[in-house]
């Protein structure tokens, strides 16, 4: 189990994968690159030991003469070559004439060449292998020969070496040829080692970094690191940094709620130690600062939702259909005004990116502070501009001073003290379409009232 589970790390070790590829790219390519020199030196030197025969071939058929009484071929004087008249020396020449007369070299001594006849009993020459002449392989040339001032039949004449030299040399060559491959192997072993470790390097600072994060050390990845590495390291620091956000924003929210509770808590507190105080006003004193705990739990948990929404959003969300069902709903709330609420939309499906409970509660806040000071219009123009939808409710109310638009998105402003509500509708939509990567924009409406303006990020 142990040794299966190592093997397992190790193949997955980014180390082992680049040592183990290259040292398989190395082998190959050494095989082919000695298989290929060592054949192209073949080639070469078996051609300069041709040429060596061809030569020895010329010189001697420069020296063979006809004998004018027995019409046969002769040599008209001693070759110069000694290993011609040494017995079994590996340099052997025979001359085969057409009556089946053989001359051969001393050489030889008593034995005879097994030549083939010239290929398609042409004059052309002819290479070609012998079996053995004293235990050694020979390498034959053999050629028709005519002269020009003789009347007998062409002749043919052959030169055979024993091709040992040859051979070893080949050999020799082979051998310095790995011997030298070996040491260059080595060698990019060596390199491919040094590679690794200083390219690898910036991983083993990311993997200190990654400890002195855990620890508690640091905050963020630090340190410099290649090109490659820079968005990975990047992308994680984004994502350190969003969570923290996220959790001082958490902390922070906490605070607020347990400070926001307090108040009402502290305020029934006194109230049941007042005597003075009748049943009637302590019930209404009661439901009034529960009331106002249950508003701001409500607004809390819709802040803390937004926040662990943090703008990573997959789900679609069709505008126009939600729009329609918060319209319904606020046509049965809003009842006793008899308003007529107006939806136009240009833009054929618009798409929301983001939770479809999140824009019911946007346009719910936006939507129901606008029925709540308008006179008998709401109109809602739905738009898209790039890869943001606009979506602008507005009112024929009595409109907001300009100097208060920024005011009226904080939390707990009212807009006045005589409509119901507590402050946090239109702080909750700020915060919502902040966190989507949105905005939040206030004017004076074309009907004379106030004017929202939502521009939240959606589908091109």
């Amino acid at each position: 189990m142990a040794l299966g589970i190592d093997s397992t790390i190790m193949l997955k070790s980014l180390r082992f994968r680049i040592v183990a590829t290259s040292i398989l790219a190395i082998l190959t390519a050494l095989f082919v690159a000695n298989r290929v020199i060592t054949e192209l030196f073949t080639q070469y030197a078996t051609k300069q030991f041709e040429l060596n025969i061809k030569n020895q071939f010329n010189q001697l058929a420069s020296l063979v003469s006809i004998d004018l009484w027995s019409q046969q071929p002769q040599l008209v004087s001693p070759v110069g070559e000694p290993r011609w008249a040494k017995p079994l020396s590996g340099l052997y020449w025979q001359i085969n004439a057409p009556d089946g007369t053989v001359l051969r070299s001393r050489s030889l001594w008593d034995q005879t060449l097994a030549i083939r006849g010239s290929k398609n009993q042409s004059d052309q020459p002819l290479f070609y292998e012998i079996s053995s002449i004293g235990q050694h392989s020979l390498l034959a040339y053999s050629k028709t020969v005519s002269l020009e001032d003789a009347q007998s039949t062409p002749f043919t004449l052959t030169v055979a070496v024993d091709r040992s030299p040859l051979d070893a040399e080949i050999t020799l060559f082979s051998s310095e040829i790995r011997r030298y491959l070996f040491i260059l192997a080595l060698a990019l072993l060596m390199i491919l080692i040094m590679q690794i470790t200083i390219g690898l390097q910036p991983l083993e600072a990311l993997k200190k970094a990654m400890i002195r994060l855990k620890s508690g050390k640091s905050s963020m990845i630090e340190g410099e690191y290649p090109t490659e590495f820079n968005i990975l390291v990047k992308d994680f620091n984004t994502v350190l940094e969003q969570n923290q956000q996220i959790i001082a924003r958490a902390r922070a929210q906490a605070g607020n709620l347990a400070h926001a509770i307090k108040t009402p808590l502290a305020v029934i507190q006194n109230a049941v130690n007042d005597n003075n105080l009748s049943k009637e006003a302590f019930k209404e004193l009661v439901l009034h600062q529960s009331q106002s705990a249950k508003e701001q739990v409500d607004w809390s948990l819709a802040k803390a939702k937004s926040i662990a929404l943090n703008r990573i959003v997959t789900t679609r969300t069709p505008v126009l259909e939600t729009i329609q069902s918060v319209v319904r709903v606020m046509d049965k709330l809003h009842s006793d005004k008899s308003l007529r609420i107006k939806i136009t939309c240009n833009e054929p499906a618009p798409i929301f990116n983001g939770e479809a409970h999140d824009l019911q509660e946007m346009i719910g806040n936006v939507l129901d502070n606008a029925c709540k000071w308008a006179k008998s219009i709401v109109n809602i123009r739905i738009s898209k501009k790039e890869n943001f939808v606009e979506i602008c409710i507005e009112d024929d109310g009595v409109g907001l001073d300009p100097s208060k638009y920024d005011s009226a998105l904080k939390r707990g402003i009212k807009l006045d003290e005589i409509t119901p509500g507590s402050g946090l509708g239109l702080s909750i939509v700020s915060e919502l379409v902040e966190l989507y990567g949105g905005k939040v924009s206030l004017n004076q409406s074309a009907f004379g009232g106030l004017s929202i303006t939502l521009n939240l990020p959606g589908t091109p």
